[in-house]
């Protein structure tokens, strides 16, 4: 539609109400028995849970999201080079996480189902076998990028000259 990036907020916004209206009525339809006024209906107790988990996770965040806006900050005073390089190596870096963070959010809820039988034995089980699975998958990736960085960053049609900035940055991530 050549909308540009409105087009892109518009279609972002509207498939999170689609796809947040879908779980609302899948909950609503579902043998959980949930009403409507279920969705509304405010359990101080179960907050006050959620927040005491919430509020030193979200602080973290912030944290660790402040220091990558600083980071950008240097980074932009650097020139476009530095903004390339930083781009494709966070990209590379994202690439190679992607199987271990997708195990760790797994984690949490297998371990949290293990938890909520009383099955601490099992817990412990399954954070080992996560962990030894997230650290062969970061080896494994960091080895596939390694490996094959040419034909991986030339996807990317970057200068020559910083190819060699972008293999040292990519290093160090892995």
């Amino acid at each position: 539609f050549h909308m540009g990036v409105s087009g892109l907020v518009i279609a972002l916004n509207v498939s999170r109400y689609l796809a947040a209206a879908c779980a609302i009525m899948i909950l609503i339809r579902t043998s959980l028995r949930v009403t409507v006024r279920d969705l509304f209906r405010l359990h101080l107790e179960m907050l006050k849970k959620i927040v005491y988990v919430g509020v030193p996770l979200a602080l973290e965040q912030i944290f660790f999201n402040g220091g990558k806006m600083i980071t950008q900050l240097f980074i932009v005073s650097m020139g476009t080079y530095a903004l390339a390089v930083n781009a494709i190596s966070n990209s590379l870096a994202a690439a190679s996480q992607m199987i271990g963070s997708a195990l760790s959010l797994t984690l949490v809820t297998v371990v949290g189902q293990s938890i909520g039988r009383h099955n601490i034995d099992d817990a412990r089980k399954f954070t080992k076998s996560f962990i030894g699975l997230s650290s062969f998958s970061f080896v494994l990736t960091g080895l596939i990028i390694a490996g094959g960085f040419r034909p991986i960053v030339g996807l990317f049609n970057p200068p020559e000259e910083i190819v060699g900035e972008i293999f040292t940055v990519t290093l160090v991530n892995l």
